[in-house]
């Protein structure tokens, strides 16, 4: 019975030793909550391109878009803020 309970005794101190050595992790980034990216994305913005510039709704910028040329036909562009 005297090996048995120092077996124990110490099976159970390697275990509590080990679980003592985790590293900390960095803290994951905040996410920003849907209400939150809908009020900033949804910010006027313009499409410009090649030859002229429009108004385009609101939105995030860097998206495709197009603008009625003084030719009359679609330019196609870019959304900027």
């Amino acid at each position: 019975m005297r090996i048995s309970r120092t077996l124990l005794i110490t099976l159970c101190l390697s275990a509590l030793a080990s679980s003592c050595t985790e590293t900390a992790e960095a803290p994951a980034p905040a996410r920003r909550s849907k209400i939150a990216a809908a009020v900033v994305d949804n910010s006027p913005r313009l499409c410009k391109t090649p030859q002229t510039q429009c108004y385009y709704g609101t939105g995030p910028a860097g998206e495709p878009c197009s603008c009625w040329s003084n030719e009359g036909a679609p330019a196609h562009g870019i959304t900027t803020k």
